[in-house]
């Protein structure tokens, strides 16, 4: 009788150092909210139909530095007179956050985003949207089509409708997404008008919000402690 108390507490010791070694372990893969850009990230003006056509005091770095100094971009059209009907159409940036990069990090979770609209035109103003994201080393170059050689995966789209207001925040937009990545790839298919000399894509400013995605700490450790709580049992019969 007195063995068999034994070997019951011996067990419930053991199942519980293993329950509190796992449970360690799936904490230490748990996620914080943030915001996600910062004003330095590495962010490259594109547009996937042709080179995109964005610089000067307008640059992409714009949408990222927290003031509401603008991004434009004109997009792939050669036609002089901007009667292109897809000018601005399918421009928007790949961005490499800094947040995600630290010790322990494993690269960020996007879940929403709000973007502030630019001081003019509101015409120019994104309608749609499609967020990317990818793990691999960023070959695309500034103003070129953002297709250099990433594998990416399309994380979730849909339409926006940003405020009338210019310089104005605009609603959070839900993101459905789970998976961690180091670098993100936004396109703007459609503006709220896409004909003209005013149709050019802009926004004042971007911001991704999510989670910071931690490395998990090696399953090996709870296999060890597995190990040590059986042999414990052993040696309580």
């Amino acid at each position: 009788m007195e063995m068999s108390r034994r070997t019951s507490n011996a067990r419930r010791v053991a199942c519980g150092a293993v329950a509190l070694l796992l449970f360690v372990a799936i904490d230490s893969e748990s996620v914080h909210a943030t915001l996600l850009l910062t004003p330095g990230d590495t962010i490259l003006a594109i547009d996937l139909e042709d080179d995109s056509n964005s610089g000067g005091t307008e640059g992409p770095e714009n949408a990222i530095d927290g003031t509401l100094a603008k991004y434009l971009n004109r997009g792939s059209s050669h036609d002089s007179d901007f009667t292109h009907p897809a000018w601005g159409a399918n421009t928007g940036f790949i961005i490499t956050p800094t947040v995600g990069t630290g010790v322990g990090e494993a690269g960020t979770i996007v879940t929403s985003f709000e973007i502030t609209t630019a001081n003019d035109a509101e015409v120019r103003d994104p309608a749609s949207w499609s967020l990317y994201g990818t793990n691999d080393a960023i070959l695309s170059l500034n103003n070129s089509d953002g297709n250099g050689g990433e594998a990416w995966t399309l994380i979730d789209s849909g339409s926006l409708s940003l405020p009338s207001a210019r310089d104005t925040l605009g609603g959070s937009v839900a993101v459905a997404n789970t998976d961690a990545y180091s670098s993100y790839r936004m396109i703007f298919p459609t503006l709220k008008i896409g004909t003209g000399n005013v149709a050019r894509m802009q926004i004042a400013e971007i911001q991704f919000d999510g989670t910071v995605a931690a490395i998990p700490e090696p399953s090996s450790m709870v296999i060890l402690l597995s190990l040590s709580g059986l042999a414990l049992l052993r040696r309580k019969r």
